[in-house]
């Protein structure tokens, strides 16, 4: 197609212009004209980018944003959504005829016109983004460059729809894992306190402590007897031991008596003191399960669990793109 000359009759359209304003929820970026040496017609095509509910956007995140849609508005992704839409020959048949042939456009042939005649840029210094497609014709010109906003914006809209289903599943991959992980933390759990042959009682004053507490408390009521009969033992021995005093049978009965409760006393007191120590043993060997255990517990569940989602946003990424006035041509 030849394309027109220095004598202005061709016609340009200025499509897409947005403007950056920061607001309390995020960033709304409002097209329209642009202040200084653009020479821009407002108005010639509008579009918004506005943040998605959530945080607020940061200043990189639009950069980014409006780099990534300036590299997509001239490129095959839309521009061959304009070539591949049956209503584009409709809309700009002068253009579309010059690639038709027996009803059927020559894709490549098409693809590779739109792209001579479009271009795209971040206006440097500024949050606004310029598209443009040259065409002897105005209002083909406008049909075309509407054509590749409604591709921009389609695309746009397929992009966020495809990210939020990844983002969906990816979280249920991560509460999965999750899941997973607690599972995995409660069944070493259990394998702990099986191969210690405890029960979870044991924990919280269970059998083991009341054993212990009940065997100290009867140990100490048999040294306190034990000292007791010693004490009368002794005056009762001193007594039969006086050369004046002889000692009676009964008296004599009563010292065999004592020695015979001694010595059972001393006796039980060691079986006590036997127990003692093997409940003290056990008692250890619980702490040790309970330390063992919290430590299941507290360790983190695996990477997914303990970092999230926490990557960083990717271009584009919580923001929206959608039209507010549709393109027209503009002359120079």
């Amino acid at each position: 197609m030849e394309r027109s000359g220095s004598n202005g009759h061709r016609a340009r359209l200025a499509a897409i212009l947005v403007a950056a304003a920061v607001g309390g929820a995020g960033l709304t970026l409002g097209l329209g004209s642009s202040p200084g040496p653009t020479d821009l017609v407002p108005g010639a095509a509008t579009l918004r980018v506005a943040a998605s509910a959530g945080p607020a956007a940061s200043e990189s995140a639009l950069e980014r944003t409006l780099r990534e849609f300036a590299v997509i508005a001239d490129s095959d992704i839309v521009l061959s959504r304009i070539v591949e839409d049956p209503t584009t020959a409709a809309r700009a048949p002068k253009w579309a005829g010059r690639f038709t042939l027996n009803n059927a456009i020559d894709s490549d042939r098409a693809l590779a016109d739109l792209r001579a005649r479009t271009t795209a840029r971040v206006i440097p210094g500024t949050a606004l983004l310029e598209l443009r497609v040259d065409a002897d014709d105005k209002q083909e010109a406008a049909a075309l460059t509407q054509a590749a906003a409604r591709q921009l914006l389609a695309w746009a809209a397929e992009r966020n729809a495809a990210r939020r289903h990844e983002g969906e599943s990816a979280g249920h991959d991560a509460r999965k894992a999750a899941d997973d992980a607690r599972a995995a933390r409660q069944l070493q759990i259990e394998r702990v306190i099986a191969e210690a042959r405890v029960d979870f009682e044991d924990f919280d004053e269970g059998p083991t402590g009341k054993a212990l507490a009940m065997a100290e408390a009867r140990r100490l009521e048999t040294q306190c007897e034990i000292a007791a009969i010693r004490a009368q033992a002794g005056l009762a021995e001193q007594q039969a031991a006086r050369p004046d005093v002889p000692a009676s049978p009964e008296t004599r009965a009563a010292l065999g008596a004592q020695r015979s409760r001694l010595a059972e006393l001393e006796a039980i007191g060691g079986e006590l003191s036997l127990r003692i120590d093997e409940l003290r043993n056990r008692m250890t060997d619980l702490r040790r399960v309970a330390e063992r255990i919290d430590g299941l517990r507290d360790a983190p569940a695996g990477s997914v669990e303990a970092r999230g989602l926490a990557d960083s946003p990717r271009a584009g990424e919580g923001f929206e793109l959608e039209e507010v006035q549709p393109a027209r041509a503009v002359g120079r």
